[in-house]
Protein backbone atom coordinates (compact mmCIF):
# COMPACT_ATOMS: atom_id res chain seq x y z
CA UNK A 1 0.00 0.00 0.00
CA UNK A 2 2.74 1.82 0.75
CA UNK A 3 3.89 2.20 -3.12
CA UNK A 4 0.47 2.85 -4.39
CA UNK A 5 0.54 5.45 -1.91
CA UNK A 6 3.43 7.73 -2.96
CA UNK A 7 2.77 6.97 -6.26
CA UNK A 8 -0.97 8.62 -6.00
CA UNK A 9 0.90 11.81 -4.23
CA UNK A 10 3.58 12.32 -7.00
CA UNK A 11 0.53 11.83 -9.08
CA UNK A 12 -1.93 14.30 -6.72
CA UNK A 13 0.80 17.09 -6.67
CA UNK A 14 1.01 16.77 -10.68
CA UNK A 15 -3.16 17.15 -10.49
CA UNK A 16 -3.45 19.87 -8.08
CA UNK A 17 -0.40 21.75 -10.29
CA UNK A 18 -2.75 21.37 -13.38
CA UNK A 19 -6.00 22.33 -11.61
CA UNK A 20 -4.24 25.57 -11.11
CA UNK A 21 -3.48 26.06 -14.64
CA UNK A 22 -5.61 29.13 -16.62
CA UNK A 23 -8.78 27.20 -18.17
CA UNK A 24 -8.85 26.82 -22.44
CA UNK A 25 -10.61 24.31 -24.31
CA UNK A 26 -13.87 22.89 -24.55
CA UNK A 27 -14.67 19.51 -22.73
CA UNK A 28 -17.58 17.52 -21.51
CA UNK A 29 -18.42 17.23 -17.95
CA UNK A 30 -19.79 14.10 -16.21
CA UNK A 31 -17.40 11.89 -18.25
CA UNK A 32 -16.06 8.64 -16.12
CA UNK A 33 -12.84 9.43 -17.84
CA UNK A 34 -12.14 12.87 -15.83
CA UNK A 35 -11.44 13.51 -12.19
CA UNK A 36 -10.46 9.97 -11.36
CA UNK A 37 -7.23 8.44 -10.82
CA UNK A 38 -6.25 5.45 -12.84
CA UNK A 39 -3.93 3.18 -12.66
CA UNK A 40 -2.21 0.50 -15.03
CA UNK A 41 -2.08 -1.85 -11.89
CA UNK A 42 -1.20 -2.20 -8.18
CA UNK A 43 3.00 -2.07 -7.74
CA UNK A 44 3.95 -5.20 -5.92
CA UNK A 45 7.66 -3.42 -4.36
CA UNK A 46 8.72 -0.03 -4.76
CA UNK A 47 10.61 -0.17 -7.80
CA UNK A 48 7.64 -1.44 -9.86
CA UNK A 49 7.17 0.87 -12.66
CA UNK A 50 3.54 1.44 -13.33
CA UNK A 51 1.59 3.86 -15.58
CA UNK A 52 -1.09 6.31 -14.16
CA UNK A 53 -3.30 8.45 -15.64
CA UNK A 54 -5.35 11.68 -14.42
CA UNK A 55 -7.49 14.54 -16.25
CA UNK A 56 -8.85 17.57 -14.57
CA UNK A 57 -12.34 18.60 -15.78
CA UNK A 58 -12.59 21.63 -14.15
CA UNK A 59 -9.56 22.96 -16.68
CA UNK A 60 -9.38 20.85 -19.23
CA UNK A 61 -5.70 19.51 -18.26
CA UNK A 62 -4.73 15.93 -17.41
CA UNK A 63 -1.14 13.89 -17.37
CA UNK A 64 0.20 10.44 -18.27
CA UNK A 65 2.81 9.40 -15.18
CA UNK A 66 5.15 6.63 -15.88
CA UNK A 67 7.00 5.64 -12.48
CA UNK A 68 7.72 3.80 -9.30
CA UNK A 69 8.53 5.16 -6.02
CA UNK A 70 11.79 5.86 -6.78
CA UNK A 71 11.51 7.53 -10.32
CA UNK A 72 8.56 9.33 -11.89
CA UNK A 73 8.12 11.05 -15.62
CA UNK A 74 5.11 12.88 -16.41
CA UNK A 75 4.09 14.89 -19.45
CA UNK A 76 1.07 17.10 -19.25
CA UNK A 77 -1.81 17.79 -21.92
CA UNK A 78 -4.61 20.06 -22.69
CA UNK A 79 -7.29 18.14 -23.96
CA UNK A 80 -10.97 18.38 -25.67
CA UNK A 81 -13.55 15.59 -24.47
CA UNK A 82 -16.20 15.15 -26.78
CA UNK A 83 -18.34 11.82 -26.26
CA UNK A 84 -15.79 9.17 -26.60
CA UNK A 85 -12.95 11.08 -28.94
CA UNK A 86 -10.24 13.15 -26.52
CA UNK A 87 -8.25 15.46 -28.70
CA UNK A 88 -4.84 16.31 -26.88
CA UNK A 89 -2.25 18.70 -26.97
CA UNK A 90 1.06 18.22 -25.15
CA UNK A 91 2.44 22.00 -24.56
CA UNK A 92 5.77 20.83 -24.23
CA UNK A 93 6.13 19.39 -27.42
CA UNK A 94 3.60 20.97 -29.93
CA UNK A 95 2.27 17.68 -30.56
CA UNK A 96 -1.23 16.85 -30.84
CA UNK A 97 -2.97 13.15 -30.41
CA UNK A 98 -6.60 11.81 -30.58
CA UNK A 99 -7.28 9.02 -28.72
CA UNK A 100 -10.64 7.14 -28.04
CA UNK A 101 -11.65 6.20 -25.29
CA UNK A 102 -14.46 4.20 -22.73
CA UNK A 103 -14.65 4.36 -19.09
CA UNK A 104 -17.13 1.67 -17.66
CA UNK A 105 -17.83 -0.37 -14.51
CA UNK A 106 -15.62 -3.52 -14.16
CA UNK A 107 -14.57 -5.76 -11.85
CA UNK A 108 -10.79 -7.32 -12.73
CA UNK A 109 -8.02 -7.49 -9.91
CA UNK A 110 -10.68 -5.75 -7.23
CA UNK A 111 -10.50 -3.03 -9.46
CA UNK A 112 -14.17 -1.64 -9.87
CA UNK A 113 -13.95 0.64 -12.87
CA UNK A 114 -11.79 0.17 -16.44
CA UNK A 115 -10.62 2.61 -19.47
CA UNK A 116 -9.50 2.06 -22.16
CA UNK A 117 -7.54 4.43 -24.79
CA UNK A 118 -6.64 3.88 -28.03
CA UNK A 119 -5.45 6.02 -31.45
CA UNK A 120 -2.51 8.06 -29.55
CA UNK A 121 1.33 7.67 -28.58
CA UNK A 122 1.26 8.48 -24.85
CA UNK A 123 0.21 6.38 -22.09
CA UNK A 124 -1.11 2.17 -22.17
CA UNK A 125 -4.40 1.07 -23.37
CA UNK A 126 -5.84 -0.19 -20.27
CA UNK A 127 -6.25 1.65 -16.61
CA UNK A 128 -8.25 0.73 -13.58
CA UNK A 129 -9.83 2.98 -11.16
CA UNK A 130 -11.65 2.35 -8.30
CA UNK A 131 -15.49 3.99 -7.40
CA UNK A 132 -13.83 6.64 -4.54
CA UNK A 133 -10.98 7.32 -6.46
CA UNK A 134 -13.18 10.37 -7.95
CA UNK A 135 -11.70 13.96 -7.36
CA UNK A 136 -14.75 16.43 -7.33
CA UNK A 137 -12.93 19.44 -5.89
CA UNK A 138 -9.59 20.60 -4.12
CA UNK A 139 -11.66 19.34 -1.16
CA UNK A 140 -12.81 16.27 -3.22
CA UNK A 141 -9.09 15.87 -4.02
CA UNK A 142 -8.02 15.66 -0.22
CA UNK A 143 -10.65 13.63 0.92
CA UNK A 144 -10.11 10.88 -2.01
CA UNK A 145 -6.12 10.91 -0.92
CA UNK A 146 -6.60 10.36 2.05
CA UNK A 147 -9.19 7.28 1.28
CA UNK A 148 -6.33 6.09 -0.81
CA UNK A 149 -3.50 6.28 1.94
CA UNK A 150 -5.52 4.96 4.26
CA UNK A 151 -7.87 1.80 2.34
CA UNK A 152 -5.83 -1.35 2.98
CA UNK A 153 -8.33 -3.31 0.91
CA UNK A 154 -7.05 -1.75 -2.59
Amino acid sequence: MKKLTLLVVFGVMALVVARRWHAHGHHDHGSLVTDRIWVERMPQRETDTIHAFVMSDEHARGMFFQGSVWKTTTEAFIYELAGSELRTTFPQTASKEIFKVDAHACTVDGFEVCLEISGGAHGIQHYYSMKAWVIDSQAGLDARLATIMHDRHR
